[in-house]
């Protein structure tokens, strides 16, 4: 629990460093979910500077059907480079370890975590990744744009990063 605290208070204050130069962000991932293969992208478009809120609109496409969906989400929900860092830095800390993962053609550094863990648990909700209670599988944090995943790995669900733009 300790754990969860220090990550929430973290992001609160390192994410008031966001504005509008989050605008653009963009990712891209191929998901499956119990064998059915899917896509989305996620897009942040605008930021209500008296809500505090980004409007981030994301599509996903699963067998030929596409949905488009709009939602806002608070700024300190948003991933940020410097966020990005701090996370990596406390790695171990929050329960993880340090891994170099291959995505988008080149290695990156990241944060394996178990996706059961208390501090990661409401970052992949508030991401819109619900998962149950009993699942077990790892989740790699890292420099990536909206919601810091790069890869999401369970027996239900995987989830990898195709695409970003930062």
């Amino acid at each position: 629990m300790k754990n969860l605290f220090f990550i929430s208070i973290f992001l609160l204050s390192a994410n008031t460093f966001s504005s509008t130069k989050n605008i653009g962000d963009s990712v891209q991932y191929e998901m499956s979910f119990q064998g059915i293969k899917a896509t989305s992208e996620t897009t942040i478009t605008s930021l209500n500077r008296s809500s505090e809120e980004f409007e981030v609109k994301t599509t996903t496409v699963v067998q030929g059907q596409v949905e488009t969906t709009t939602e806002r989400v608070p700024q300190e929900d948003i991933m940020t480079k410097e966020t990005a860092a701090y996370m990596l830095e406390n790695c171990k800390f929050m329960g993880g370890l340090i891994e170099q993962i291959f995505l988008i053609n080149k290695n990156h550094t990241t944060c394996k975590l178990q996706v059961e863990s208390d501090s990661v648990r409401p970052m992949l909700e508030r991401s819109g990744i619900k998962l149950s209670n009993k699942t077990n599988g790892f989740v790699w944090i890292g420099a990536f744009p909206i919601n810091g995943i790069g890869k999401l790995d369970t027996a239900d669900v995987s989830m990898n990063l195709t695409g970003m733009s930062w």
